[in-house]
């Protein structure tokens, strides 16, 4: 009779453990097929330049803040030509992409002028018009910065639960094998194995929804 109630896993360890390894390997596949892009995909040549593009912006202003220093009462433009002169820079910057980032200046540097890139805006990544005014501009970025910080705590937050999420799926991967496997061999209950089977899954698909969501 006690034969008779036992199921069929239980009967089958061999089988079981096989059955936790494919198991194990579905939820690595799973995860492997979600997981960053950047483990298995290099960025694009786009990405680097807008990084670069950030960092010659500051390059620049650093350049113009020790012209300006050397040069108190300047009353002409500043360009990168000038600086180049004044050895503020070693080169053009921008010039070596394709396509280039031109290099444009808008309003008085030496009081609150800016530089900005034509192709990738200025250092915030705000698109400017060169027939804005100085003033229209700090108004736009006033609002843009507003924008990008509220972005910002968004994105934060959802890496949060994109990282506890990724661990919690990492923790399943080994979780749910053993499960599948102690489960069948403590209990011959298949209500018993059918509910905690239920609730496992559950959990592993609603973290594994979160992770997909948040990433």
């Amino acid at each position: 009779m006690e034969l008779e109630e036992k199921s069929e896993f239980s009967k089958r360890p061999i089988g079981l453990i096989i059955e936790s390894i494919i198991i194990f390997f579905i939820i690595i596949i799973l995860i492997l097929c979600t997981s960053d892009s950047s483990m298995f995909v290099h960025p694009s040549r786009t990405y680097y330049q807008k990084k670069d593009c950030k960092r010659n912006i500051k390059e620049l202003n650093t350049a113009v803040e020790f012209y300006i220093m050397d040069h108190p009462k300047m009353t002409q433009s500043i360009d990168q030509n000038l600086l180049l002169e004044g050895k503020y820079i070693k080169e053009i910057l921008g010039k070596n992409y394709d396509p280039p980032c031109n290099y444009k200046s808008l309003g008085n540097l030496s009081k609150d002028g800016i530089f900005y890139c034509e192709l990738h805006g200025d250092i915030n990544g705000m698109k400017v018009s060169p027939d804005d005014d100085i003033k229209k501009y700090w108004e736009k970025r006033e609002d843009f910065e507003k924008d990008l910080e509220s972005k910002e705590k968004d994105k934060e937050i959802k890496g949060i639960i994109c990282d506890i999420s990724k661990i919690l799926l990492f923790v399943f991967l080994f979780v749910i094998p053993l499960e599948h496997l102690i489960i069948r061999i403590v209990t011959r209950r298949t209500k018993v194995i059918i509910i905690v089977e239920s609730v496992f899954c559950l959990s592993f698909i609603i973290t594994f929804l979160c992770y997909i969501i948040c990433k």
